[in-house]
């Protein structure tokens, strides 16, 4: 959970730290969206997958989009910089879990009824 590392971040943090902290959250961000679309995707066939995958990635548009309103939101209502990014950094750890949680109850669900 590399939020966690940025929640460390402040003015006297060394940009390589902040960068490598960043390159963990980017590289998270990819495995996070990538396993529960292949899961989605696997029980469809031909064109369903095109239309799915279509599907998909809209939806991640806008939840991207949506992330990004609570986060720049959570920055700015907090007069300093600082915190406002540790308070952003928190809600995006707990985001984590949250998805964590629930995609491994899904896949616990999964191999039960299979």
């Amino acid at each position: 959970m590399s939020a966690v590392a940025l929640l460390a971040v402040s003015p006297a943090s060394a940009p390589w730290a902040i960068a490598g902290a960043y390159l963990l959250r980017v590289v998270g961000t990819s495995v996070m969206s990538a396993l529960p679309t292949a899961r989605a995707l696997k029980g469809l066939t031909g064109e369903d997958i095109s239309h799915a995958s279509a599907l998909l990635n809209s939806l991640r548009q806008v939840a991207g989009a949506l992330s990004n309103t609570v986060l720049v939101w959570a920055v700015a209502v907090v007069p300093d910089f600082t915190d406002g990014f540790r308070l952003a950094m928190a809600i995006t750890a707990a985001a984590t879990v949250v998805m964590v949680v629930v995609f491994a109850r899904q896949a616990r669900l999964d191999r039960a009824g299979a």
